[in-house]
């Protein structure tokens, strides 16, 4: 399956909308997501690639998360890591 993508607007703190959006490119039990959207930390717009697995339980777990988000001091606040974590839901 290839490509499909979402966009959505959020708010941050400063009030200010953020553009979050989403591309991902799905193979038989690997997602690939390209997600973006602003960085506290380094004080810009940034696009992180996530990595899915489908686990046979039909559940999805996030594999890759391409940024440090365990060392970020804003990681709790992080609207891009929001994001990811909510297509392991879906």
């Amino acid at each position: 399956r290839r490509g499909s993508g979402s966009s959505e607007s959020r708010r941050d703190d400063s009030g200010t909308d953020r553009a979050l959006s989403s591309v991902y490119v799905e193979m038989d039990q690997i997602r690939e997501e390209f997600i973006s959207g602003f960085c506290r930390t380094s004080n810009e717009t940034r696009t992180v690639i996530c990595e899915y697995e489908r686990c046979p339980d039909g559940s999805v777990v996030m594999t890759e998360f391409g940024c440090d988000y365990e060392k970020c001091i804003n990681s709790a606040a992080c609207l891009i890591l929001e994001q990811a974590r909510e297509i392991e839901k879906n």
